[in-house]
């Protein structure tokens, strides 16, 4: 397969690309858009880690890492030139009903908290072994480019848990499958992209003692 990236690369652009396809930015993408920036986050921090001169990165304790992965997914949200402030805003400031209540802490937080460090083996966990099926029963390997194989195995899924034929909905695998939006973007067949843009966070994240 030919899996080249013809737009400029980069989080934003990637993001863009796969959420709103030359469109603006609703309501379903706002879940998919934060998985996206924990999970960039996530990346981010552990390229640091790495880094042989960057010693605050690795020293870092369990709750001062969340915090960070928390300051650069919002710092990520920040930076997309798609989203409108208050867009942002709304973003980062979101929270849900639990049962009869609204949980006072933003999703956002709740997935840097509790998802950040995990999602990678999520979607390996549950979008690889899918895709590897998928494509031995299709043949779907034929395909050109990364864009129509995601297409084409959200319409298969589509099609089978819904029982219809036809197009899916609009927005339907944002809504169903949220994390498939990280391997959209992240993700070339079974792997992540070895030609992935650099984990670069928009700004310095200091934590001190």
């Amino acid at each position: 397969m030919n899996f080249s990236m013809s737009i400029s690369d980069s989080f934003g652009a990637r993001v863009e690309s796969a959420l709103l396809k030359g469109g603006s930015f609703k309501q379903p993408m706002t879940r998919p858009l934060m998985l996206l920036a924990v999970f960039e986050a996530n990346r981010i921090l552990l390229a640091k880690a790495t880094a042989a001169k960057n010693d605050n990165a690795k020293s870092m304790r369990p709750f001062q890492r969340k915090i960070a992965l928390l300051a650069i997914a919002m710092d990520l949200i920040y930076s997309l030139d798609f989203l409108s402030e208050s867009e942002k805003l709304e973003i980062i400031g979101k929270t849900r009903k639990e049962g009869t209540k609204v949980d006072s802490k933003p999703v956002l937080a709740k997935l840097a908290f509790h998802r950040g460090d995990t999602l990678q083996k999520e979607v390996e966990a549950k979008f690889i072994p899918m895709m590897k099926k998928f494509m031995n029963e299709t043949g779907q390997d034929v395909m050109q480019s990364h864009e129509e194989l995601c297409n084409a195995f959200c319409q298969n899924k589509f099609e089978k848990i819904s029982g219809k034929s036809g197009d899916r909905p609009k927005f339907w695998e944002l809504r169903r499958m949220p994390l498939f939006a990280v391997y959209r973007v992240y993700y070339r067949e079974f792997k992540v992209d070895e030609d992935v843009f650099p984990a670069e966070a928009p700004r310095e994240i200091q934590m001190k003692d």
